[in-house]
């Protein structure tokens, strides 16, 4: 049987591992003309030198190891040639699916601004802007850093644009600008885990088991057949783009198989397959989903919850932190990623209330380190409740970094307890002026 089901699983995702057409994202394929003496190629409007990439404003220069330190292979491109330019490349995507765009970043330490500034759009979505500051770097040891920019593609067609906005105030040329390197855009599918026992509440003694791994999952029913005895079915699910927003759905075919005597030798000769109908899991919240399968024409359809068997208790010691992405302003066009990472102490009482206390040792915004302020902490406390392996906590913060003290609310969701440590999700909204709206991920290691 699992040769068969695999067949299916290759059948159903085929190349859907979500990474979308960018050509030359690493900026490693062309036809350079690197000047003896620079080792870089500058590229004005029209110019077709660089596979994949059109230059639209201004120029830039596409540098070879030998002139700077790349992130990775041979190659890397500065957005400024001797002044601010813009590049840009369109390439199939799928109307309303949210994507994730990752590049690294640095900065030609060889010419002020020392902080170099540029912003990257998506058709149709707001600009973010991101900097980094060159001082200490040069351009054997370049510092690069991961930014990463998310777009809901707005058509079949998206075009991404990197634009510099790197100026120098003292009249010279703007000829020393950010650099950008391994430009990757996929699907953004992180966004959920299914991986549980999900049953309904008022029908107890049947159940489905969904176990996940990436844009694949595998259920198993234990059910009843129509003379009322115990029976079981299997189905691979692949995930769907362009579900509604807030569901994650996976489909696709169901099975009925048949076996040996549990109680005697297995012969895998005996086991049989049939594609017996099919299968859709559509979860619109992480506790809960609507379940629709058909097997040899009956239809039916399901709202499922995780099964809570035992509650997990994250009481202990753990090193990690929190890293996440804020918009704020209107329109959130204002955007960043920040981390905070430390010791982490939390501590479960029988009462289920969680506090959990952040001793800050390193600050990370938009990938390059910050100074810690004496004595930085930040404690979330609240309510822990447990669906299934999963926990949420509707947490108050409070924190103290340097000039920065004050209390919001967020919102701590899967939380998954392993003997390894604890990780989890967190939404929230700033009420301060600024308006900022949060979406991370946190976790510790186990001490």
């Amino acid at each position: 049987m699992k040769s068969v089901l695999m067949a299916v699983v290759l059948a159903i995702v085929g190349s859907g591992s979500g990474i979308a057409d960018v050509v030359n994202g690493d900026f490693e394929s062309g036809t350079p003309n690197d000047g003896a003496g620079t080792h870089w190629t500058r590229l004005s409007p029209g110019d077709p030198s660089l596979t994949g990439w059109t230059v639209t404003r201004g120029n830039v220069d596409w540098f070879s190891a030998q002139a700077a330190q790349p992130c990775a292979g041979s190659r890397s491109l500065e957005l400024n040639g001797n002044t601010d330019g813009t590049v840009s490349q369109s390439f199939a995507t799928k109307p309303g699916v949210a994507y994730r765009v990752a590049f690294c970043m640095a900065g030609n330490p060889n010419g002020p601004p020392a902080v170099k500034t540029l912003s990257v759009t998506a058709t149709g979505n707001p600009y973010a802007q991101y900097a980094f500051d060159t001082t200490g770097r040069t351009l054997t040891d370049m510092g690069w850093s991961t930014r990463t920019y998310s777009f809901t593609a707005a058509g079949p067609s998206t075009t991404i644009q990197f634009d510099s906005h790197t100026t120098r105030n003292d009249g010279g040329l703007n000829a020393y600008g950010p650099v950008i390197d391994n430009v990757v855009v996929a699907e953004d599918r992180a966004t959920r885990t299914l991986t549980d026992q999900w049953w309904n509440a008022g029908e107890s003694g049947w159940g489905v088991s969904v176990f996940q791994q990436w844009d694949t999952i595998f259920a198993c029913f234990f059910v009843y057949g129509a003379d009322n005895k115990p029976t079981w079915f299997v189905a691979v699910g692949a995930y769907q783009s362009g579900a509604p927003t807030g569901h994650v759905v996976y489909a696709g075919q169901l099975y009925a198989t048949t076996g040996p005597y549990f109680g005697g030798p297995f012969d895998p000769a005996l086991v049989a397959e049939r594609e017996a109908g099919t299968f859709t899991f559509d979860s619109d919240g992480v506790d809960a989903a609507a379940m629709t399968y058909t097997i040899d024409g009956t239809t039916v359809r399901k709202d499922v919850s995780r099964q809570t068997w035992a509650d997990e208790n994250l009481a202990g010691s753990y090193y990690g932190g929190f890293a996440w992405d804020q918009s704020c302003g209107p329109g959130g066009e204002e955007r960043d990623h920040l981390e905070l990472l430390g010791a982490m102490q939390v501590t479960h009482g029988a009462d289920k209330a969680v506090r959990l206390d952040l001793q800050i040792t390193a600050m990370i915004e938009n990938g390059v380190s910050q100074a810690v302020p004496p004595n930085p902490v930040a404690t979330l406390t609240g309510p822990y409740s447990q669906s299934g392996h999963l926990g949420r906590i509707p947490a108050t913060l409070t924190f103290s970094i340097g000039e920065d003290v004050g209390t919001m609310q967020w919102n701590l969701v899967e939380i998954e307890r392993t003997v390894n440590g604890i990780v989890g999700r967190f939404s929230g909204d700033s009420p301060y002026a600024n308006a900022c709206h949060y979406d991370g991920r946190f976790g510790g290691v186990r001490r």
